[in-house]
């Protein structure tokens, strides 16, 4: 039987707090309001400037796709720079403790990367459009360019090297719109640069040449004044060759009254200097004799004589001088004849109208016959007035 202190004792021990527990009590206490001021700390921490970021990495994207590394590549690298110092900043906080972060500094390096990226973009759409209006205008001007040279210089004697210039410029304007095409503007305005340059070249040295050619224009001019007025005189038929205009033109008692389309040696610009130099003399002749049937290879003939004395005396002075080899002929044989109308030159020196015209031409002019060939009756500012070499080979 239990003693009734004992049972009092153990009511008592029951109602008292045991000190453990108010130890728990007190550490629950601590860690509620330690976690309460952490999460309030966590809650009120420095926030990443997320949206900046996005926004900014967005616009540098937007810029590449528009090319701005090519087209704006000042504004973009100073982009990228500024992108990299942003990444270094923000980095730079993540690793401090959560409570001393600031991204005020990288926030500000987020927005700046943004706006150099968003001008970068402008910049380099602006260019581009720019660029390719400006490769669309340079493209017509060179076509318009190789256009004029094939006009008047194509088809001209003179050096290979301006007809390999221009058959360049031509590959480079092909090139220059196959790139534009691609939308590789920046590549196709670099390839119409060098086709601009390249025909302009070839353009302004055969205009050179062409116009030093002109200068004996007056000589010419007076040859055929002289040629017209003994017609006049004597009221005969003569024969004027044009051959800069591939003309050969029939005046009776001064007076015109048929023209043809010739076609000459290949290298007819400039007087006959040797035999084989496959170039068409200049000078004041007569027709020495006629040819048909089995007398020629070329249906119909007229035989002038070529060279004449002036001819002669050339020659010599061009051999004594070194400009000719020294086993160099005057060569001869030069006629007038048919066979022609092929659409190119391609003698050896003489003169070929087609065979209708070689038939008139024929019944026209007797042994006798003067026949007056010159460079050109016209001036270089009457030939070219008008185009883009007008004034070329004065530069």
């Amino acid at each position: 039987m239990m003693h009734p202190n004992q049972d009092r004792f153990r009511t008592a021990r029951r109602a008292a707090p045991h000190p453990n527990r108010r130890w728990v009590a007190a550490a629950l206490i601590s860690c509620a309001c330690t976690a309460a001021v952490y999460f309030g700390l966590w809650f009120a921490r420095p926030k990443p400037p997320l949206l900046l970021l996005n926004q900014a990495r967005m616009a540098l994207s937007a810029a590449r796709h528009a090319e701005a590394p090519t087209y704006a590549p000042k504004l973009w690298q100073q982009a990228e720079d500024s992108w990299e110092h942003t990444l270094r900043a923000f980095q730079e906080q993540r690793r401090r403790w959560f409570v001393k972060r600031d991204f005020s500094g990288a926030a500000q390096l987020a927005q700046r990367t943004y706006t150099l990226a968003v001008q970068a973009q402008v910049r380099a759409v602006a260019a581009r459009d720019s660029l390719a209006e400006h490769a669309r205008t340079a493209a017509s001007a060179a076509q318009r360019e190789i256009d004029d040279y094939r006009a008047h210089f194509r088809d001209l004697p003179g050096s290979s090297t301006y007809r390999e210039r221009a058959t360049r410029s031509e590959l480079l304007l092909l090139e220059a719109q196959a790139a534009a095409r691609r939308g590789d503007v920046l590549r196709a305005a670099e390839r119409l640069r060098e086709a601009k340059e390249a025909i302009g070249l070839a353009g302004n040295g055969s205009a050179n040449t062409v116009r030093a050619y002109f200068a004996k224009v007056p000589t010419w001019q007076e040859w055929a004044e002289e040629t017209i007025a003994y017609s006049k005189e004597h009221d005969c038929t003569v024969v004027i060759v044009d051959k800069f205009a591939h003309t050969c033109r029939v005046y009776r008692a001064g007076k015109p009254v048929a023209e043809f389309s010739v076609e000459l040696g290949p290298n007819w610009m400039g007087h006959k200097r040797h035999r084989g130099d496959n170039a068409t003399p200049e000078g004041q002749y007569v027709v020495t004799q006629k040819k048909a049937k089995r007398s020629t290879t070329y249906y119909k003939a007229l035989v002038i004589n070529y060279p004449n004395e002036a001819d002669r005396r050339q020659f010599e002075v061009n051999k004594r001088s070194g400009q000719l080899p020294p086993g160099a002929q005057i060569g001869g044989l030069i006629e007038i004849h048919g066979e022609g109308g092929k659409g190119f030159d391609w003698t050896n020196g003489c003169v070929a109208l087609s065979n209708a015209d070689m038939d008139r031409l024929y019944d026209m002019v007797d042994v006798g016959t003067r026949v007056t060939i010159v460079g050109s009756l016209r001036s270089w500012e009457s030939c070219f007035r008008g185009t883009n070499y007008a004034t070329l080979g004065t530069q």
